[in-house]
């Protein structure tokens, strides 16, 4: 009938060039539950909060260190 949805066990944030986030939740067992592409980095942060991730780690590009004005 139904199935029963995963909740996340733990989240990701990978940031592409330009306003692009991509929110990977995982399970306890370590596989990609689900995933979702979003436009800014709060997005994405409150969709895998939503998901029951935590912690959540941020993997940011080269690109967005350069946006940011920092060096690597």
């Amino acid at each position: 009938m139904f199935g029963i949805k995963k909740r996340a066990q733990t989240g990701a944030i990978w940031s592409l060039e330009g306003d692009l986030y991509i929110a990977r939740a995982y399970g306890a067992d370590g596989n990609l539950v689900e995933h979702k592409q979003c436009p800014c980095l709060r997005q994405a942060r409150d969709w895998l909060t939503d998901q029951g991730a935590d912690p959540i780690d941020f993997h940011p590009s080269g690109a967005y260190f350069e946006m940011c004005g920092h060096d690597q």
